[in-house]
């Protein structure tokens, strides 16, 4: 009977090892499609929803993956500044009767305060300075983008890679002056607008790389994990690009002449590593890692962007602005696509 019980039992399927939401694609090497690289390689592309999941802080039960994620990418100095008042608010006053602190306010009422569990909700109002109610921004979003390639020749190769990640945009006819890529100032970049094959060396001058109706095809060097490089959609938010291995640099593309109606409304930046080519041996595997935080507030302003004035800060996001565009770039033999 004990024979027969285990026979019949049933295994539990296997769980996955990572349950987060992801696309993965996966490449093999056809030297008949592509003679001019004459190699034998795999590359495999992962994108994935970044939602770690540690122990959560006391107030954040069942959020840890929000908690992991605030703790690999903090909030800004605005965001932390709004949930200190929400929290100060949200205490009871000193000499207050016990039935008075027995009923709570409802939410969204004057003073009524906001307990940090419910920074998730982006509709939910916190005090502000002036007495007051102000909306806090919701948590971070970030994607973790890899891309691995192995060598499965018997020869070793180099070569130069890049991802084409393509941010949506408010209109560049409206809002073009506030579409903007910052920290890259001073860093040394390969300059292929004119000729791909032959990029021009300069060193970025800008302060604030504006997109507009410019053509831009760059790669700025030197872009390590710890520096902050972000681009402004053209509303109150920011999407930063982090490197974190084996991608150095950091590539913008807005095709305004060659395509304009896709730079109307999008543009590129990507991690990529072009300047330090990979050499990869035969057996050998190179990965490169990168993450994409969109955060729904405007980074904290640098000193030349308060100096300029309220000018240089975009404005909140309107829901008549929100639009879905989608595009089917054709190849050209100009940009070696």
């Amino acid at each position: 009977e004990e024979d027969e019980e285990e026979a019949g039992a049933v295994e539990p399927a296997p769980q996955p090892l990572d349950s987060r939401p992801s696309v993965v694609l996966h490449a093999t090497s056809d030297r008949a499609v592509h003679p001019s690289f004459p190699h034998d390689f795999e590359a495999v592309y992962a994108v994935s929803l970044l939602a770690p999941e540690p122990e959560a802080p006391p107030g954040w039960e069942g959020r840890e993956e929000e908690a992991a994620l605030r703790a690999a990418h903090p909030p800004s100095a605005q965001q932390r500044a709004r949930e200190a008042a929400a929290a100060a608010a949200a205490e009871p006053e000193a000499g207050a009767e016990e039935e008075e602190a027995e009923v709570a306010p409802a939410r969204g009422a004057p003073g009524s305060g906001l307990q940090l569990a419910d920074l998730s909700n982006p509709l939910v109002m916190a005090p502000d300075s002036d007495g007051g109610l102000d909306r806090l921004p919701p948590p971070p979003v970030a994607l973790a983008l890899t891309l691995s390639v192995a060598n499965t020749g018997e020869e070793a190769f180099t070569f130069t890679t890049g991802l084409r990640t393509r941010l949506a945009t408010e209109d560049a006819r409206t809002h073009g002056q506030y579409i903007k890529a910052v920290g890259l100032h001073g860093k040394h970049t390969l300059r292929r607008e004119s000729n791909p094959a032959r990029p021009r060396i300069r060193v970025e001058n800008e302060q604030a790389v504006s997109f507009g109706g410019r053509q831009l095809d760059r790669v700025y060097v030197d872009c390590g994990a710890r520096e902050f490089i972000a681009v402004c959609p053209g509303h109150a938010a920011h999407v930063e690009v982090k490197n974190l291995r084996g991608f150095d640099d950091v590539a913008l593309d807005h095709p305004a002449l060659s395509y304009p109606e896709e730079a109307r409304w999008s543009v590129g930046i990507a991690p990529a590593r072009v300047a330090r080519p990979v050499r990869l041996e035969p057996g050998e595997t190179w990965t490169g890692e990168a993450h994409l935080i969109a955060r729904q507030e405007y980074w904290d302003q640098a000193p030349w962007e308060r100096e300029a004035g309220l000018s240089a800060v975009p404005p909140p996001r309107l829901d008549s602005l929100r639009k879905t565009k989608i595009f089917q770039r054709q190849p050209s033999p100009a940009r070696g696509d």
